[in-house]
């Protein structure tokens, strides 16, 4: 138990500080609206895209960062408020997501990549602001020269991939932080496609290896790839065109050489590594389209351990994860095929068992790979008419949804990027993009699709004074007892003039608590 008294009179808080030793509560569904975000932004529609990448920053702004990608546009916004804090504009139409890392510098970065062929490396650090003039640290152009007649030159379809040395294995002997591409040969050789490694401290410099370079492999464009820093390698899935090539390939990010290659068909999608420290099968596993095959993959050797056809209706979704389950429902998967539904099987190792399959109503279809809250039975995903609906992993009951805008849309009118979940102090939150005639990005505080903490939850609002024993000034209305957890958002201003209590309590940015001469804050946990 921690107890603030006349002794600590004044917390200012600079970065979000949570005083606790106990972890989340057991959550339990229910049913939200709109009116349970905690923002939302509208971002105008220069297309089709909105991939949303998540991460949390606490070097020099409180609450971390929201970075999002429109047309060929990236956004960063403050996690607390949604409010835009930079803008850059790459010279290409971003189709993926960006990628927030901090390298060996100390210094945080955006890698992302366009349909120009080219890699942008954007200095967040040193440029607090991303502009058209100075937010950008460097450019590298992958793009091969035409070929005769050509009109459609290389592209960069694909995230990038930074593998950070702090986080490889000891037989990473690079020594440095490295950043991985992909081409997308649009006209000529289709099968010509080349992976790219460059340091990431400097990608002007020449590359660290080029897997293909010489065309000795048949390797149609490459969807996105993922790496094991367990192992040192990327998995790399390409889409086949043409003929009979390997579409999985294991290549090692300290040579650039192919450790082995497999044929699954048509692999549009990211494969996915289980994690065995999550009480997950030691596998990798890949969806292939349009067969609508789940493949089940040893990642040493690349031999298949089964598969399983999910639907008869022909895959055209390029890009929907797997996602594995951890804890209780290690070994549990989730994917959404282009018939609109989300697929649960379990991985029994030598085969694979269907559990459910969540289907909505009408004609509307998950647009969205599923998310899973981490430690929960819950998961979550968009659908094509603007909502975000929360299932159960148990049984694929659908417990409840929100909607980013004011009304439903009809169906197949709404573009969704894929949802993205993270932990700011006690609480974890959601966001997501959506496109109907506009735009909005979306944060959503997970337990608004939840009922009944326990213990519960008080968020100071501060509406009528700055007395903590005045219950109009949290929401909901009463004042916190011993098993309610406390949040205090930024800017608040608290005086406790009672011997106060609470469960929990965080903290965040530009906040002063006062614990006036005499009376004391007992906090339980």
């Amino acid at each position: 138990m921690q107890v603030i008294n006349n002794d600590m009179k004044k917390l200012f808080a600079c970065s979000t500080l949570i005083i606790s030793l106990a972890s989340l509560p057991e959550l339990v569904q229910a049913q939200v609206g709109s009116a349970e975000r905690d923002w939302g932004q509208a971002t105008t529609n220069t297309s089709a895209t909105g991939a949303v990448a998540i991460d949390h920053w606490n070097t020099t702004i409180c609450d971390g960062v929201v970075v999002n990608a429109v047309g060929s546009t990236v956004y960063l916004r403050l996690a607390s408020s949604g409010a835009l804090w930079g803008t850059y504009a790459a010279g290409g139409l971003i189709t993926n997501k960006p990628v927030l890392t901090k390298l060996q510098d100390g210094k945080w970065y955006v890698f992302v990549t366009a349909d120009d062929g080219k890699l942008y490396k954007l200095d967040v650090a040193n440029h607090g602001v991303l502009a058209t003039t100075g937010g950008i640290s460097q450019i590298r152009n992958c793009r091969r020269p035409s070929d005769s007649g050509c009109m459609v030159k290389d592209k960069l379809d694909a995230s990038a991939v930074v593998q950070l040395k702090a986080e490889s294995n000891t037989g990473y002997t690079l020594g440095i932080d490295m950043v991985m591409v992909a081409t997308h040969h649009g006209c000529g050789s289709y099968t010509s496609n080349m992976v790219y490694s460059f340091d990431a401290a400097d990608i002007t410099q020449p590359a660290i290896w080029v897997f293909n370079q010489f065309g000795d492999y048949a390797v149609d464009y490459f969807n996105n790839f993922i790496l094991d820093s367990s192992r040192n390698v990327i998995f790399c899935t390409t889409h086949q065109t043409s003929g009979v090539q390997n579409t999985l390939w294991r290549i090692s990010t300290i040579t650039g050489n192919p450790d082995w290659g497999a044929n699954l068909g048509s692999i549009l999608n990211s494969p996915v590594l289980a994690k065995p420290v999550a009480g997950q099968p030691d596998r990798l596993y890949a969806a292939d389209a349009p067969s609508n095959k789940l493949h089940a993959i040893n990642p040493d050797n690349g031999v298949e351990y089964w598969n399983l056809l999910l639907s008869a209706t022909p895959g055209v979704y390029p890009a929907l994860p797997i996602t594995p389950g951890e804890g209780a429902y290690a070994g549990q998967l989730l994917t959404t095929l282009s018939d609109g539904n989300v697929y649960a099987l379990y991985d029994n190792l030598d085969s694979a068992e269907l559990l459910w399959t969540y289907n909505p109503s009408g004609q509307v279809k998950v647009k969205t790979g599923a998310v899973i809250l981490p430690g929960s039975d819950k998961c979550y995903v968009g659908l094509d008419d603007g909502t975000i609906h929360q299932l159960n992993l148990a049984s694929g009951a659908n417990e409840g949804f929100c909607m980013p805008y004011n009304s439903i849309g009809a169906a197949a009118t709404s573009n969704c990027a894929e949802p993205g979940i993270y932990k700011t102090g006690l609480r974890y939150k959601i966001v997501i993009a959506q496109w109907l005639a506009g735009g909005i990005i979306s944060q959503f505080n997970i337990p608004g699709f939840i009922q009944n903490n326990s213990p519960d939850l008080n968020v100071w609002t501060g509406a009528v004074s700055t007395a903590w024993e005045n219950p109009a000034n949290w929401t909901p209305n009463r004042v916190p007892v011993a098993t309610t957890d406390v949040l205090i958002k930024s800017g608040s201003i608290v005086e406790i003039s009672s011997n106060a209590v609470c469960s929990k309590l965080e903290i965040q940015c530009n906040e002063s608590l006062v614990v006036k001469p005499g009376f004391s804050l007992h906090i339980m946990q």
